[in-house]
């Protein structure tokens, strides 16, 4: 009983020195950027945001594969459909949905297949076969953007339009290991380009619809180099995390402007009463990458934020079991 009580004290000191220690930097807030407006149930738990278009939000769901759930912003109304298809398909876990424009998408990197079909007429008509992938962006004209892993183990974008792949690619810069180093979150801007914000590392890359390279980026922390410790399980083939890793940027989205980023890290100037109540966006401009200021999106009948995403000037904050919308103001 004493080294089970040692156990838990020690890992809850360390749990609150890691988020109360000083991390180098400091963050600007400037009042009344963000603005909320209303809050929507979902009523059930298991949701993620698949997309938006024409005014009216779209949720993929964890288990119901085949079914996509809308909520009109304007009017709070919501329905679910249960999509069709003349395919034989059988989903499982690890593929997700997807849509852009009136595009409709299932991204399914396991199969190495990528099925579609259209909003309006909700039917999945069209697959494609695909490399392996780990993550996958729809871009423009039923093209996409794949993150795969190359022979030497290292994480990879290209880019396939239709079933073709296209010899471009770029090779993401590993920091010791070539896997979970590199790992991260691809999004898009509204003209087609689109970045890759590193999970574990103060960095991201911001690239045109061709696959080049605009500019690398800095979020405002001081992590330079991703904080993880890896291990072998008992087979000795796999390697997964020895210890959890040290996140830094959690969640991102971008609209024509800005990018984005939900920090995992505490800023100096920070009160720690206001950083446990809420989670912080770190705003960057998509021009040149340049921190601007930073906002915080609030707790929910004591839910933290699960995800979000930006549509013009309208944030959608998802929390278990619902969402709300904000304003923002700038």
């Amino acid at each position: 009983m004493l080294a089970g009580t040692l156990i838990v004290l020690s890992l809850y000191t360390f749990s609150e020195y890691r988020s109360n220690r000083r991390n180098g930097f400091v963050r600007q807030y400037p009042s009344k950027k963000v603005e909320g407006i209303r809050f929507i149930d979902l009523r059930y738990t298991g949701f993620y945001i698949a997309g938006c278009y024409a005014d009216t939000l779209y949720f993929g769901h964890t288990r119901n594969k085949f079914t996509l759930f809308m909520v009109a912003l304007s009017t709070r109304d919501t329905a679910s459909i249960r999509l069709r298809t003349s395919l034989d398909l059988k989903l499982y876990d690890g593929n997700y949905l997807r849509t852009d424009g009136n595009n409709l998408y299932i991204f399914d990197g396991i199969k190495q297949e990528i099925v579609s079909g259209k909003i309006g007429v909700f039917s999945l008509d069209k697959t494609e076969k695909s490399p392996s992938f780990t993550a996958a962006l729809p871009i423009e004209n039923d093209s996409r953007i794949l993150r795969v892993m190359n022979k030497k183990r290292v994480y990879t974008l290209i880019k396939q339009s239709g079933a073709n792949v296209q010899d471009k690619h770029y090779v993401l810069e590993a920091q010791g290991d070539g896997t979970f180093s590199t790992d991260g979150m691809l999004v898009k801007c509204s003209d087609s380009s689109f970045f890759y914000v590193y999970y574990y590392r103060n960095q991201f890359l911001h690239m045109d619809k061709d696959m080049d390279l605009l500019y690398k980026g800095k979020t405002i922390d001081t992590v330079s180099y991703a904080k993880i410790k890896l291990g072998k399980i008992e087979n000795g083939r796999a390697i997964t995390f020895a210890a959890p890793p040290l996140y830094v940027n959690k969640h991102c989205a971008a609209n024509e402007k800005y990018l984005f980023v939900h920090s995992a890290l505490k800023a100096d100037n920070e009160i720690k009463k206001a950083w446990d109540s809420s989670s912080v966006i770190d705003v960057y401009t998509v021009r040149n990458g340049k921190y601007q200021f930073s906002f915080y999106i609030s707790n929910k009948k004591d839910q933290k934020l699960k995800d979000f995403k930006v549509y013009g000037d309208t944030l959608v904050a998802l929390y278990e079991n619902f969402i709300y919308t904000y304003k923002l103001k700038f």
